[in-house]
Parts: structure tokens; C-alpha cells; sequence
């Protein structure tokens, strides 16, 4: 069961939880990188590319970038590993190899045009110690557009990780109380449950199933004490009983909530 999900974009902001709204200023092929923890502490990455354009320029070509190694598993210190990559649609710039590890930015001029292998970018490298890297395959236009692909490798075996689940104090002591009712009926549209908060103070939420999995994190902010709305407008998961927890301060509340 996946227990955390940290989101890590281009311009360095992060989120946590399993979705996530972002507005991008500028056109671009992004590649922004989702981390996730299970219960057993395994961790993994994933990218997902992002192609942004110009509304009022439906017809122009945007540069992309793809990008390769091998061996792909297994990977130990000291071996040697085979890198491929590749620039598409934009005959300017050149290409950036970021491994990960502290070594110079290497630089390369794939090819644009087509798509025969040998217009690919070919290095090799080598890390000397254990651990998790990522390496960055880019490529800015003339006019500041950006092309980004990024890759995860583990080298050796990988670390593993624990989150440990939040102290929940129930009802009785908590600042933090539910004050419109705990159904949430979705058939009727209901999208935002009111609470009240008895102190000012950091405050999250989880919506956690009777599993035990947190299926929605709400990001954390400062409150005053009073009255506040939860949205659950982008909220998805089955109907059935959930644990609301307010995490204030690092302290953990909750609430048992039907959503219908």
C-alpha cells in the first residue's frame, strides 16, 4: 500500500499526496517526477512529461527530448553504463547531460531531424558510490523553450524508507471538530465539509480508508481559530466509511466520515 507521494516539478516546488493542480507560466517539455513510499519502505520514481504550447499558435513545432541507458537493472558501482539521447523537431541548441552524482554537465549535438538511430547521442558513465540518482537530458531553443527528459537509477541496492503513520488522537481533545455533519453525500454535489478550529495552527488533512490508505491528502497552511471549509471538489474514491485526519502542529485528529 502506497503511504506517500512527494511530487517534485521543474521549477523546484513540490507537493505531497496523489494528485496534484499545476499552472505553468511558460511553454516547454517538462518532465516532472512523482516519488512514492510503501508500507514496506520500497521507493520508486516516475516521470510524466508535460507539454506546454502557445494557445495562439496552434501550427508551430515544439522541441521534445527522449533519453535511455543501459544495463537497466542490477545496476553496482563502478560499472559502466551506456546513455542515449535525442532532440526532436528544433534544429538549435545543444544537448545537457546531467548525471546526477556531481560530475561537469557534458554537452552533445544529437541530431533533430528524423528518426534513424544513429542521430541519437551516445555517452558513457560511471558512478562510483551506491545510492539513487537522477539524470537530467535537456535542450533549450533559441527563444528560451525548454526540453526536458529525466531518468531514475538506482545504483546497488536500494534504500528503503519509512513513514510512520501519524499518533491519532480521537475526539474529546482535539481542536480541530467537525460542525456540518460527517456525510458527504456526492450524489447531491455536496463538495466542502465545515469545521472549526479551537486554536491557530498548521494544519493538513488525509482522508484514509478503513484500510489503513491515505487516498487524499490535503496540502498543509496556517488557520486562525473559527470556522473553515474542506473542499472535495477533486476528491476520488468509493463510497463507504473514511477517517478524516487533521494533522495540526504534527498532531494527529480524526474523524469518522460517510461518503455516499
Amino acid at each position: 500500500n502506497i503511504v506517500r507521494y512527494e511530487w517534485t516539478f521543474h521549477d523546484s516546488t513540490t507537493f505531497v499526496g496523489p494528485r496534484v493542480t499545476k499552472k505553468y507560466d511558460k511553454p516547454g517539455y517538462y518532465s516532472e517526477m512523482l516519488k512514492v513510499i510503501d508500507d514496506h519502505g520500497n521507493v520508486e520514481y516516475d516521470f510524466t512529461q508535460v507539454l506546454v504550447v502557445y494557445d495562439n499558435q496552434p501550427d508551430r513545432w515544439y522541441g521534445y527530448t527522449t533519453v535511455a541507458y543501459y544495463p537497466t537493472f542490477n545496476v553496482e558501482p563502478g560499472q559502466e553504463l551506456i546513455f542515449k539521447g535525442r532532440y526532436f523537431n528544433v534544429n538549435e541548441g545543444e544537448d545537457h547531460w546531467d548525471f546526477g552524482d556531481g560530475s561537469p554537465i557534458e554537452i552533445t549535438h544529437s541530431d533533430p531531424n528524423g528518426y534513424h538511430e544513429t542521430g541519437y547521442a551516445e555517452l558513457h558513465h560511471t558512478y562510483t558510490k551506491r545510492g539513487h540518482y537522477i539524470v537530467t537530458f535537456s535542450r533549450t531553443a533559441n527563444d528560451g523553450t525548454p526540453a526536458v527528459t529525466q531518468l531514475s537509477i538506482f545504483v546497488g541496492e536500494p534504500e528503503k524508507e519509512w513513514v510512520h503513520a501519524p499518533v491519532i488522537t480521537r475526539q474529546g481533545s482535539s481542536p480541530f471538530k467537525l460542525i456540518s455533519g460527517n456525510i458527504m453525500d456526492t450524489a447531491r454535489g455536496v463538495q466542502t465539509l465545515r469545521y472549526s478550529l479551537k486554536k491557530p495552527g498548521e494544519i493538513s488533512f488525509m482522508l484514509v480508508d478503513m484500510q489503513g490508505r491515505t487516498v487524499h491528502q490535503w496540502e498543509g497552511k496556517n488557520q486562525p481559530a473559527g470556522e473553515h471549509n474542506l473542499s472535495f471538489q477533486h476528491v476520488q474514491c468509493n463510497t463507504g466509511v473514511y477517517e478524516l485526519v487533521a494533522v495540526i502542529d504534527n498532531i494527529a485528529y480524526s474523524e469518522k466520515i460517510l461518503i455516499k
